[in-house]
């Protein structure tokens, strides 16, 4: 089992499938990958804005953190999903590199 955790809440991340009655749908979020995937466990998210915090940790029962680095700390992750916005995505990689994060998963 992979431990899994997405870094940016936004759409891509999670909020494309947060509406989704119907479990046997194909997956439009990295979350709904994380989730549809038997091979991945969804244990964190990240974001700097507090409301998409709350959303998805109220969503999939997980924590959450405003920060990369602090949600790396916190966690032993086999793979990061990044959605932030694309200026901060060599920020979190290298933050995901440091942290000895074997896979990670770059949006755009």
């Amino acid at each position: 089992m992979y431990n899994a955790a997405i870094i940016g809440l936004g759409y891509v991340a999670w909020k494309y499938d947060r509406n989704v009655s119907d479990k046997q749908y194909n997956p439009l979020s990295h979350a709904g990958c994380f989730l549809k995937n038997n091979q991945t466990k969804l244990i964190a998210g990240c974001s700097v804005d507090e409301s998409d915090c709350n959303g998805f940790s109220d969503f999939y029962n997980v924590p959450t953190f405003t920060t990369a680095v602090e949600l790396l700390k916190n966690f032993k992750l086999d793979i990061v999903s990044i959605c932030s916005p694309t200026e901060f995505h060599a920020e979190h990689f290298i933050s995901c590199l440091e942290f000895g994060i074997p896979m990670v998963w770059l949006e755009k």
